[in-house]
């Protein structure tokens, strides 16, 4: 009974925590992470904020597992997807713009993760996550790999440069809204599009590599 007891409890348990970060996804997609804290997640969760301390002792540690939760949408949907296209570099291109394009707030926290979300968590967690985050895209690079004919760790070049250049661009091509109203007021300074300078990337890497 008691062994019962506790698959109920865990279960529980990951429930909770599962409605924890979609109540936090729910939020960062409605306002900027910085005007979010953990009192205004904890009441769109239904819980009181002690209980959400339970779960999570930061917001940063949260925001992680938000980050966990886009990128798996994007692994999948990069899975699923390679059974539907041809083995072309503009079907790579392709594939990998409309998967990041789909995913706004996953560009915001590739970019949020490195200098603002990884320097409040424990070092164990910071470890485990930074684990889990890596070994996803060492999968989703060799299924490129496989896919596309590219030759061993190509595949996880090519995503981490994306990766970092979209952690760059992000702020750019998206900026806070008294910044883009700046830039929209004063011709001499230039809009970034973050579409055609991802794309223009990644033509360039593929050509780089196949030279």
């Amino acid at each position: 009974m008691s062994n019962k007891k506790r698959a109920y409890s865990d279960a529980d348990k990951q429930q909770r925590e599962d409605n924890i970060i979609g109540a936090a996804e729910t939020l960062l997609k409605e306002k900027d992470y910085l005007a979010i804290n953990m009192a205004e997640v904890a009441q769109s969760a239904g819980l009181a904020k002690g209980t959400l301390y339970l779960y999570f002792k930061t917001r940063e540690e949260l925001f992680l597992k938000v980050f966990e939760r886009q990128t798996v949408s994007w692994r999948d949907e990069i899975e699923q997807s390679l059974g539907e296209i041809d083995s072309s570099d503009e079907a790579l291109i392709e594939l990998l713009v409309k998967t990041t394009m789909d995913r706004p707030l996953f560009t915001r926290l590739v970019a949020l993760s490195p200098i603002v979300l990884e320097y409040n968590v424990a070092l164990e967690q910071l470890r485990e996550h930074k684990l889990w985050v890596y070994g996803n895209l060492y999968e989703v690079a060799h299924l490129l790999e496989e896919k596309f004919d590219l030759r061993p760790t190509q595949g996880t070049h090519l995503l981490l440069t994306m990766f970092v250049f979209v952690a760059g661009l992000e702020g750019f091509a998206h900026p806070a809204p008294m910044t883009g109203h700046i830039i929209d007021s004063e011709p001499s300074l230039v809009t970034i599009d973050f579409e055609s300078e991802l794309r223009s990337l990644l033509v360039a890497l593929l050509a780089v590599a196949s030279a």
